[in-house]
């Protein structure tokens, strides 16, 4: 029996690290996504804000839930999991609203059409119509998936 109990909570443990991981490299790509919509002088956009305000509550309370399987037991579990739900609705949330760029092609991306229009807009950057960020996009897509 201790065993099993041993071998969950060291995949809960794996879980949890790679969630950890996950969150910080959303944080890092809407972080920097929001930092290219300031830097153009733009107000920001719903579809980068609410999957970096999650992605930063993630990372406080995945640190929580991995520091709550390695050393305490009980009732404060319980709270990680109230703080699992609130992270997995906050995700569902993030998904709907970075919906529209799904798309294989940058072109039809509203966040990659977006960054180019602000760039070239404000004269910062001559970008001359490239996509640079079609690939950042798709894998913070692919990001907000997984960790729903």
């Amino acid at each position: 029996m201790a065993i099993g109990s041993s071998i969950s909570k060291f995949g809960l443990w794996g879980l949890r690290f790679f969630q950890f991981v996950f969150a910080v490299i959303l944080t890092g790509i809407f972080a920097w996504f929001h930092h290219q919509i300031k830097k153009a002088r733009y107000t920001s956009i719903n579809a980068v804000d609410v999957p970096l305000g999650f992605s930063a509550a993630a990372i406080v309370f995945t640190t929580f839930s991995i520091i709550t399987i390695c050393c305490l037991k009980g009732a404060l579990q319980i709270v990680s999991a109230i703080a699992d739900f609130a992270l997995f609705v906050g995700y569902i949330a993030s998904t709907i609203l970075f919906r529209h760029n799904y798309h294989i092609r940058c072109s039809r991306n509203p966040l990659a059409v977006f960054l180019i229009y602000t760039r070239e807009s404000s004269d910062r950057f001559s970008t001359s119509g490239e996509f640079r960020n079609c690939n950042l996009i798709r894998l913070a897509a692919a990001l907000l998936i997984i960790q729903m």
